[in-house]
């Protein structure tokens, strides 16, 4: 049996979890508590001089980036994460988000992995 890879475990880890939180912020809160226990997260990761993202995964076999959206339309957020694959240390994104709008993303983006994590409304 293979070893999952790290974008399947944090997708796992995302994956069916209730976030009672009220706004962007208490989320990406509740994210952080829930992933920074298992893996090593850097947040509000700087990857240009104009760019941050939500989270930062490490792991030797890759970097994940994670971004928090609960809101915006799926233009704004598909360019927003088609920057973010353009950065080099990452290797793959998850979309994080309640908005059903944002689940229609394509499975790749520059030639990396985007899963979205659609964890419905947001109470």
């Amino acid at each position: 049996m293979n070893k999952p890879l790290l974008h399947e475990v944090v997708v796992a880890m995302l994956e069916g979890q209730t976030f009672g939180c009220v706004n962007e912020y208490d989320l990406q809160d509740a994210v952080a508590q829930l992933m920074g226990a298992a893996h090593s997260v850097e947040r509000e990761a700087r990857l240009s001089s104009t760019d941050r993202i939500d989270f930062l995964v490490k792991h030797h076999e890759g970097t994940v980036g994670v971004e928090i959206k609960v809101g915006g339309s799926r233009a704004e957020v598909l360019r927003q994460l088609a920057r973010y694959a353009d950065y080099e240390g990452i290797s793959s994104l998850i979309l994080v988000t309640n908005k059903s709008r944002h689940r229609a993303m394509p499975k790749a983006l520059r030639g990396k992995p985007l899963f979205v994590v659609y964890i419905g409304g947001v109470s």
